[in-house]
């Protein structure tokens, strides 16, 4: 990953930037698609989120919240979950203004890896730190 991110349209062949961040010298250091299939998360080595609607290439929000690179990310419906090179996890409700809506700390490394169960319930938790943490989900 760099600093810009491509989307390979599979029907037409063709290889689009999404999002460039070449300005910045930041590297793209994660990535997730929202459940719907309409949304890209990519984290990024400056600490921040993008929000990127995958039909038009548009930003749709971008917001930060960790001390370091957002290392890993998965989703819960609206509630994105991040994980950063400093251990800590955050839960972001996109659909609101202010979207943090919890942290947890648990890893005294980066965080490789998130995960939810089948149904939600419990998130697990990767780390550098050679852990493997269960947590119940704040989630909707």
């Amino acid at each position: 990953l760099d600093t810009e991110v491509y989307l390979m349209d599979s029907v037409k062949g063709g290889i689009n930037v999404l999002l460039d961040r070449s300005e910045t010298f930041y590297h793209c250091t994660s990535v997730s698609v929202s459940p719907d299939g309409y949304t890209l998360a990519c984290g990024f080595s400056d600490n921040k989120i993008y929000l990127v609607d995958l039909a038009t290439a548009t930003v749709l929000r971008k917001f930060e919240g960790h001390s370091g690179r957002v290392a890993a990310m998965c989703w819960n419906r609206q509630l994105l979950v991040t994980g950063s090179s400093s251990g800590s996890i955050m839960f972001s409700d996109i659909s609101i203004r202010d979207h943090h809506v919890s942290t947890l700390a648990g890893h005294t490394q980066e965080i490789t890896s998130l995960n939810y169960s089948c149904g939600k319930k419990y998130l697990a938790s990767g780390g550098n730190d050679n852990l493997v943490q269960i947590w119940q989900s704040p989630g909707p």
